[in-house]
């Protein structure tokens, strides 16, 4: 929950996710293993968002369709388009978290 003033850039970047164990104790560790590279311009009210989520995982069932999402979008003007940007993110990694927890 950064703010991101005119004219400047943030890069996030976190270690690769290579496996994901079944046991909870470890889904924890999955969201700080998770790979993701955010990068946030903004200028005079136009953000522009270059989102990549990674997720590498051994897991073979119905996470295949989130391995490798990119989300990549433009948004233009104010903070409430910044924010559902965030949300989405969000939301990915909830679901990917929920469900190591189902299995």
């Amino acid at each position: 929950s950064s703010t991101v003033g005119n004219n400047s850039s943030v890069m996030l970047t976190t270690t690769n996710l290579s496996n994901v164990n079944k046991s909870t104790s470890s889904v924890i560790n999955t969201i700080n293993s998770t790979l993701l590279t955010t990068r946030i311009t903004t200028s005079n009210t136009v953000l522009s968002m270059n989102s990549t989520i990674n997720i590498m995982t051994s897991i073979s069932t119905t996470m295949n369709r989130i391995n490798s999402t990119i989300i990549s979008s433009t948004l233009s003007s104010s903070s409430k388009d910044r924010l559902s940007c965030k949300i989405e993110i969000s939301v990915l990694l909830v679901n990917f978290i929920l469900f190591s927890f189902r299995h």
